[in-house]
């Protein structure tokens, strides 16, 4: 039986799985925010932010269920060989303590797991995710 995963392209790049993710997220009713980067004066690729916003994860998504439980996802994506940086890897384990948020670092490989994610009817079937999956992963940092 052939699942999402078998249709997508894992040689795409973080720009295009970023498109993919927010696209179904919307589908699924989840608010969602980016902050996209954008060409310095010096030509580098940054996103204006101050104070400790170095390494903030690429996507924010919360979603209110019927049951009036809401939720937020924090999510940083990368392409396959992709990897985390250390801001990247201390705002996910510090977020991830916070009373509901639930951290995940989805690649294009994760896609199954994430639309999982994003498709789930409530709080009891989000945490069950969040606790099968690697939530800020510790093998994509070495």
């Amino acid at each position: 039986m052939k699942t999402l995963r078998d249709e997508i392209d894992l040689s795409i790049s973080e720009a295009v799985f970023q498109s993919q993710v927010i696209q179904l997220a919307h589908i699924h009713g989840w608010r969602v925010a980016h902050f996209r980067t954008g060409i310095g004066t010096q030509g580098r690729y940054m996103t204006p932010v101050q104070a400790d916003g170095a390494g903030f994860p690429d996507l924010v998504m919360v979603k209110t269920f019927p049951d009036d439980n809401s939720i937020c996802l924090i999510a940083e994506l990368k392409s396959e060989k992709g990897k985390l940086t250390i801001e990247q890897e201390e705002w996910l384990n510090q977020l991830n303590n916070v009373e509901g948020f639930y951290c995940f670092m989805w690649k294009p490989h994760d896609f199954n797991s994430m639309a999982q994610t994003l498709q789930s009817k409530g709080l009891v079937d989000i945490i069950d995710i969040w606790k099968k999956n690697v939530l800020y992963a510790e093998k994509y940092t070495k």
